[in-house]
């Protein structure tokens, strides 16, 4: 499945992704399931969905987004910044 989403995904948004899960203080030993998680969650939902682009955002806005979604079941996206 992680090798269909990566194939899905490209590149540059695969690496988001795992620089998200960096940012969040993954280990190896955790990884597999981690990924699997963010995979299924809202947060990554947004992101794949092409009309809201938010892959501008950084690994660490990213990462407080998915906590915020597993400590409340809820997230804000957070305002362009100009």
């Amino acid at each position: 499945m992680i090798c269909d989403v990566f194939k899905q995904l490209g590149n540059a948004k695969y690496h988001m992704v795992t620089s998200t899960l960096t940012e969040l203080g993954v280990t190896d030993d955790a990884y597999a399931d981690e990924l699997e998680k963010f995979y299924a969650s809202k947060v990554f939902a947004i992101l794949s969905n092409q009309e809201t682009a938010l892959w501008h955002l950084s690994p660490a806005t990213l990462a407080q987004m998915y906590n915020d979604e597993i400590e409340t079941g809820n997230f804000d996206i957070p305002e362009e910044q100009s």
